[in-house]
């Protein structure tokens, strides 16, 4: 999504549009994302992202024609994730302020290793524990 006269040129919104581009047949990549409203290489300092986004297609180009979806698939789904993983963990750690920071920071390496839904269990889990308690158990899970 564009907001103002700039144009959205994150990285998702790049293999966003190659994606769409390498599921309609016989398109070219200038027309392409000139009809996106993705900037053109002229335009600068905007026309850098061009670059990024022609240098990605070149890579899917390079992989065989019934594999390319997925590998946009998977440049797509690490965005996602890293997205939702950030917000939990900053989530979790301001709702244990009163956490030792040495505690709050063995609690964010021990959040780097789980899925979203275990963020969330153990979120559960540290709001039900008094201070003391959330420092115990966070360091035996940090143990293991």
């Amino acid at each position: 999504m564009s907001t103002g006269s700039n144009p959205d040129v994150s990285d998702e919104r790049q293999w966003s549009l190659l994606r769409q581009l390498h599921e309609s047949p016989k398109q070219k990549l200038g027309p392409f994302l000139k009809q996106h409203g993705f900037p053109q290489p002229a335009d600068k300092p905007l026309g850098k992202y061009y670059a990024q986004i022609r240098n990605k297609n070149v890579r899917v180009l390079g992989l065989p024609a019934d594999s390319r979806l997925a590998f946009i698939d998977e440049q797509l789904r690490p965005t996602a994730f890293t997205a939702v993983a950030a917000v939990t963990a900053v989530t979790a750690v301001a709702a244990v302020k009163e956490l030792p920071s040495l505690t709050r920071t063995k609690l964010i390496d021990l959040m780097a290793g789980l899925t979203v839904d275990g963020k969330r269990k153990l979120m559960r889990a540290l709001s039900d524990l008094s201070v003391e308690d959330q420092s115990a158990l966070i360091e035996m899970l940090g143990a293991l």
